[in-house]
């Protein structure tokens, strides 16, 4: 060896020289004592573990590498008594060598904050969510917005938005109702209850339909505590007309604006809102909804307005039977018609491809 080759490369020449023999356990062996070796740098033991891994690769073993390239990135003598430099060398090797997980990941961008080196983590978690899937990369952004939040969350919350809006955009249909609450409370923690509603908003459009409701549910509950009843009111109105929920969310959900409105002393409202959710509600599908405006009624309506109920109840039953009948003979022609949730039973409730639901007719 020259005074100027480091003492690493002699273990790997002789590592490479068994290899090369076709004695890979030997090779193996050679390796195993290099990494236990005292070099100068910890560099060099950096570079010994990756021409391990790469060796392992070659041979077609790579649950090896990868386990090679696990030690070597937990590895006292790297992150420990080695340098910063050494143990990312590591981890970028791991990387280019396309066998990278989201465990590494995390670790390298886990270690770089550790040193205060906070862009440069946020460059590994950027490359880490780009380069796996969503199911692998979520744990990458569910830390990646941690740390983002916490570091930029008061001092540059345009960044914290647009990763927020990165991240919600990337994401399948079923984790989009996460990231967008998360988004909100961001939004909230930072004093900004505007920007949250519209958070909340964007949200109800975008997440599946069986989110949705889920997602008013929050709407509802954060509008009442930042802005009150008229507020309320008008996400309520949204969700029921305009919100893209099923007839079985939107029922629920004007039996509740309904319960709102009778707790602010304005039964006519309550009303309105049983009579607009009754063009949806087949009595004998719904019977608890039936059941819920006939106790309003009896609490706070009179004798006319029972009436009414009991002559929207029996409309709706009589197409609801039409229908069912319509839908039986459709079928057995090859077509099939849907009820019309919005449509006033002296239509005959079925439903046209673009029929919507009716307006509720009251004054917010």
């Amino acid at each position: 060896m020259t005074a100027t080759e480091k003492p690493h490369t002699l273990w790997l020449a002789f590592a490479k020289m068994y290899e090369g023999c076709g004695l890979l356990d030997s090779a193996r062996e050679v390796f195993r004592r290099a990494t236990q070796a005292n070099f100068k740098t910890s560099e060099d033991l950096a570079v010994v573990w990756c021409e391990w891994a790469e060796m392992e690769l070659k041979h077609l073993n790579p649950e090896a590498a990868i386990e090679l390239l696990r030690q070597a990135t937990s590895e006292p003598s790297i992150e420990v008594h080695g340098t910063l430099e050494s143990a990312c060398a590591v981890h970028e090797r791991i990387h280019d060598l396309g066998l990278a997980t989201p465990l590494p990941v995390l670790n390298h961008a886990a270690l770089l904050q550790e040193h205060k080196r906070f862009e440069n983590a946020f460059r590994v978690y950027q490359r880490g969510v780009t380069s796996f899937k969503h199911s692998h990369a979520e744990p990458i952004w569910a830390a990646y917005l941690t740390a983002f939040v916490q570091r930029y969350g008061t001092s540059k919350p345009e960044r914290v938005r647009d990763l927020f809006e990165d991240a919600v955009r990337q994401a399948p249909p079923e984790a989009k109702k996460a990231l967008f609450l998360r988004y909100a409370k961001f939004e909230e923690d930072s004093g900004l209850a505007t920007r949250a509603m519209k958070v909340y908003e964007d949200a109800a459009n975008a997440v599946p339909s069986r989110d949705r409701l889920g997602v008013y549910d929050v709407y509802v509950a954060r509008a009442a505590a930042l802005f009150g009843a008229l507020k309320v009111r008008e996400v309520y109105h949204h969700a029921i007309t305009g919100g893209g929920l099923t007839d079985e969310d939107a029922r629920a959900m004007s039996v509740r604006f309904a319960d709102l409105e009778i707790g602010l002393g304005e039964a006519h409202r309550a009303r309105a809102l049983y009579v607009y959710a009754s063009g949806f509600s087949d009595p004998g599908a719904h019977p608890e909804f039936w059941r819920r405006w006939n106790e309003f009624e009896v609490l706070h309506g009179d004798e006319s307005t029972f009436r009414e109920m009991l002559r929207s109840k029996r409309t709706m039953a009589m197409a609801g039977h039409t229908a069912s009948a319509g839908v039986q003979a459709q079928t057995e022609s090859g077509t099939v018609k849907r009820p019309c949730a919005g449509q006033r039973p002296e239509d005959g409730g079925m439903l046209q491809p673009d029929s919507k639901r009716m307006r509720v007719g009251v004054t917010l």
